[in-house]
Formats: C-alpha cells, sequence, structure tokens
C-alpha cells in the first residue's frame, strides 16, 4: 500500500492534491486520515478501496468506516467513491501486462492458470452481493485480452468457519489439476 501511494504521487505530481492510505482494519486508520484532511482544508475527496471486485464484506465496510466518520465530524466535503473496477481496462491491462512478466521469465509453460480470489460465505452471493459475478467477470476480460492457448479457471480462497463459500475452493482444484494431467500451474491472485 505504502508503494501504491509513493508510484501514484510519482505520477499524478500536483502539490495541491493529497494522495495517502487509511486502513480499514489497522494503522492509520480511515478516521485518522479523514481528520488530516478535514485540517489540510480538503474539500474534495476520492475514496479508492483497494479490493477491484466490490463485496459488502470488504468494499462496503471501507464506505461504511468514512461515512461513520463524517457523521462524527459534521464536515461533508464532495466524496467520491469508486466501489469496484474489476472490469476497467487499465486495471485488466494491468494484469495482462503482470501476467506476460512473470511468463516471460519462467522457463515452463503453464499447463494452466489459476485466478485465486478470496472467498466470501455463499450466503452472501445468495443474498445478492455481486462479488462472485465481479470475479468471473475479471477473469473472463482477462482471458480475452491474453488470447491464450492457456486455460485461466476462477477459484476461491481463504474459506474458514463452518458455512459453505464460493466455490471451486483454490485449494482443492490444486489438488485436482494434478490428476487432470496439469502439474504447471500458474496462481495470480487478482
Amino acid at each position: 500500500t505504502i508503494m501504491q501511494v509513493k508510484e501514484l504521487k510519482k505520477r499524478v505530481k500536483s502539490k495541491d492534491i493529497i494522495i495517502d492510505y487509511g486502513m480499514r482494519y489497522g494503522n492509520p486508520s480511515i478516521e485518522s486520515k479523514l481528520n488530516e484532511l478535514k485540517k489540510n482544508g480538503c474539500q474534495s475527496i476520492i475514496v479508492l478501496p483497494l479490493y477491484p471486485q466490490y463485496a459488502a464484506a470488504t468494499s462496503a465496510t471501507v464506505c461504511d468506516e468514512v461515512y461513520r466518520t463524517m457523521m462524527k465530524m459534521r464536515w461533508q466535503p464532495d466524496l467520491q467513491i469508486i466501489s469496484h473496477y474489476e472490469s476497467n481496462p487499465l486495471y485488466i491491462e494491468a494484469l495482462k501486462k503482470s501476467i506476460f512478466k512473470t511468463l516471460a521469465k519462467i522457463k515452463w509453460r503453464p499447463d494452466a492458470i489459476v485466478a485465486s480470489y478470496h472467498g466470501i460465505p455463499k450466503k452472501y452471493f445468495e443474498k445478492g452481493d455481486p462479488y462472485h459475478c465481479y470475479c468471473h467477470k475479471t477473469t473472463r476480460l482477462l482471458k480475452e485480452k491474453l488470447n491464450l492457448e492457456i486455460p485461466i479457471i476462477t477459484t476461491f480462497q481463504s474459506r474458514f468457519g463452518p458455512d459453505e463459500w464460493l466455490q471451486p475452493y483454490t485449494d482443492k482444484t490444486l489438488e485436482q489439476l494434478p490428476v487432470e494431467g496439469k502439474k504447471n500451474i500458474l496462481v495470480i491472485c487478482p
């Protein structure tokens, strides 16, 4: 995150634009950063949660924290929230470049590329959370952009607790692929 802020500052090159970060579950907190922006006289804020695919458990909690903090402050700058960018052409292009860079470095050809996304409980999807669809959309657009003869498989990781989570599970897929004769696997986490 720190490196992303540094690189963005290099590219923007403006003394009038403050580029910073706040953490939803860590430090520096969103609240502390919003307080700094207020002290610095900011009148327009763009919030970019670093979750490309929206989910209520991730991007929405960032929004909740921004609004909760601002309600206590009684300060209302112009506010824009970029809630998802799973299909933004620049994002897809960045993923493509990353994959081609990796393919150029490795000395073997993948039998499959596994696009492993964080999981969410299946009941969230059933209640209307679009995360599952956004993940599949990112993979589909990436397949189209890459135009490779290597299959790209969408999977979900990081499950815990008793509930069923989005499937297919990354670990189970990685166990099954060698059985199918696919032993050289490139894993990406878009």
